[in-house]
């Protein structure tokens, strides 16, 4: 099928886990160095993948814009720390920063 316009990302990322899953070999050690217990979790996840692709209950994840994720929420950013983009301990500073500043009375001095 065509590529889905609404998390595009996450469709591809779901779409190699259930490629890998399904190559992975049920023998154990091979030349990749896979051994039998990772090569069970990638097929575990590869079914996982799947199924969240082919099941028409999530069809408008992919499909419908109210469902799209915001990668610059910082609801998803607090969630995926690790996720590119401006870490949040260093936006966390520069809003502390600005609430120091603001944090004064009448006088201007620091309450």
């Amino acid at each position: 099928g065509t590529a889905p316009k609404v998390n595009a990302d996450l469709a591809k990322r779901l779409l190699t886990v259930a490629e890998d899953g399904a190559a992975a070999k049920d023998g154990g050690d091979d030349e990749d160095g896979i051994t039998r217990k990772k090569a069970r979790k990638m097929r575990v996840a590869a079914e996982a993948a799947k199924a969240v692709l082919d099941d028409e209950r999530f069809r408008d994840m992919f499909t419908n814009e109210d469902y799209a994720i915001n990668t610059e929420s910082d609801e998803f950013r607090s969630l995926h720390p690790n996720a590119v983009g401006e870490p949040i301990r260093k936006r966390r500073q520069d809003s502390d920063d600005e609430d120091d500043e603001s944090s004064s009375d009448e006088d201007g001095e620091d309450l």
